[in-house]
């Protein structure tokens, strides 16, 4: 438990690709809230742990420690050998009790020994739903995107005369390197893993109190952001802020090099077309039907 001095803890919960970089950063806006890129933290047990597993997301608590004036601490030697969740008990009581921290990992969804270590910390929990061919088509494009970039990368290593002649020819060839039948292979896989997912998070939140739960979807949240964002104030205590409609106004800088949402800082905006451009590609009905099912009730009201 945190004290009453500390700040609150909010926890996105979600599969990847549902837009939780958007979320996390239109909440971090607010002046109240802090909103780092994925800590990954709470995957492992201890903070040396976690330091050696995946040394890139130490950018991201740098990045917070500096936003709570703490940035002169080392936090090598301040959290050596500390279990996680004592990392963000020390993060929310240099918060004070009038600041949100919002965690967003959507690997955290992935086990459920992982959601259990966030409960310790009794946070408020979102519950990111995204349409699952919208967020398997998302996973396509990654894929589709470093296959271009491994491409490039290749043409880039060629003499400068052999540069000319290749770029756009393996650039091209890149891009549709992933064959139909391959492609709706993976996509079906990808809607198997998002329904696996929501299952693990539907099983969790089912012994947290409804207080301390709110189900958000994005197709809500880039159509009705101010209505969306102003339901996910209330229960922390917040009033809407102008300031959160503006997702490139507070990107934190760890997220622009690349911690996060390769696509954030493209965006000029909330777009609202992004919820359904799935549907120019896919057809609604290829969904499974327990994944159907799953979504159906996921879109009710909780």
């Amino acid at each position: 438990m945190t004290t009453s001095e500390s700040g609150r803890l909010c926890v996105i919960l979600c599969t990847e690709r549902s837009g939780s970089t958007l979320l996390s950063v239109l909440l971090g806006a607010h002046t109240r809230v802090l909103a780092p890129p994925e800590t990954h933290l709470f995957r492992w047990a201890t903070y040396d742990v976690w330091s050696a597993e995946y040394p890139m997301a130490g950018a991201s608590l740098r990045w917070l420690m500096e936003q709570l004036a703490a940035g002169d601490v080392d936090p090598d030697q301040l959290f050596a050998g500390q279990p996680s969740a004592d990392v963000w008990r020390w993060l929310l009581s240099r918060a004070g009790q009038d600041r949100v921290l919002v965690e967003k990992t959507p690997a955290y969804v992935q086990f459920r020994d992982t959601l259990d270590r966030i409960e310790l910390l009794t946070p408020f929990y979102l519950h990111l739903v995204r349409h699952p061919i919208a967020v398997a088509a998302s996973h396509l494009d990654r894929k589709q995107r470093d296959v271009a970039a491994d491409a490039a990368s290749s043409v880039a290593a060629h003499s400068p005369k052999r540069l000319v002649r290749s770029a756009g020819r393996q650039i091209r060839a890149a891009a549709t390197r992933i064959i139909p039948s391959e492609r709706r292979r993976k996509l079906f896989a990808w809607m198997e893993v998002w329904a696996d997912q929501h299952r693990r998070i539907e099983d969790f939140l089912i012994s947290i109190p409804a207080e301390r739960c709110l189900r958000v979807h994005f197709e809500s949240l880039v159509s009705e952001p101010v209505a969306t964002l102003s339901s996910i104030c209330t229960p922390l205590g917040l009033e809407f802020e102008p300031a959160m409609l503006n997702p490139n106004a507070n990107l934190p800088d760890v997220l622009v090099k690349g911690i996060g949402d390769y696509k954030i800082s493209e965006r000029r905006g909330i777009e609202s077309g992004v919820a359904d451009a799935w549907r120019a590609s896919f057809d609604a009905n290829i969904l499974p039907p327990d994944v159907r099912r799953l979504y159906e009730r996921l879109s009710a009201t909780p």
